[in-house]
């Protein structure tokens, strides 16, 4: 489904006050590793929450929110365009970006992708280590394109796509979730 506005600027202009917000955790953080959920709210249920988890009271978070009452879709900007100021500004001074997205599907998956190798991997194989069904991402998913939001840092960085079923999953069970939390900052932190 193609996204309905080409960027920050044109959502901004066509969107009524209250429809969306942005949400920033940085004061006193690094902001050298920054969390991402570029599509939060009602846009990908549940990602800004766990990129609040993940990023805990000492990396630097960041999330787009939807906040209409229907047609949140609406407001989905594709990660390679996604060009909204402070998530710009954030993400160009890090050395690694992490994103997290939303994917469909009813089974319990993440796709692991972006542009930088070493991080890719490592999330891979901790997220596989918790148990985790890790999946090969395709097309846009992959997280390849130099201009996706997760690349603009220094050393390019990585995106999480879980699907609809797994973030059920970790928003029913704390336990999963804390566990799957604890494998991706350890894979960021491990640097």
């Amino acid at each position: 489904m193609a996204d309905k506005y080409r960027n920050f600027e044109e959502l901004s202009r066509s969107e009524a006050e209250g429809n969306f917000a942005v949400d920033t955790r940085i004061d006193g953080r690094r902001r050298d590793l920054v969390v991402i959920a570029p599509h939060g709210g009602k846009i990908e249920p549940g990602t800004d929450a766990l990129a609040r988890e993940i990023a805990g009271d000492d990396l630097a978070y960041y999330a787009f929110l939807g906040l209409k009452p229907a047609n949140n879709r609406d407001l989905h900007i594709t990660s390679a365009r996604f060009d909204e100021p402070q998530a710009l500004e954030l993400a160009t001074a890090a050395r690694h970006v992490l994103t997290i997205h939303g994917a469909a599907g009813a089974e319990r998956f993440v796709m692991v992708g972006g542009g930088n190798p070493n991080l890719v991997q490592r999330l891979r194989d901790r997220l596989q280590a918790g148990g985790f069904e890790v999946r090969e991402p395709h097309g846009h998913l992959a997280g390849q394109a130099p201009e996706n939001i997760c690349n603009r840092c220094s050393e390019a960085g990585a995106q999480l796509e879980l699907s609809h079923g797994l973030r059920e999953l970790l928003r029913e069970d704390e336990v999963a979730n804390e566990r799957f939390c604890r494998n991706v900052r350890s894979a960021l932190l491990s640097d």
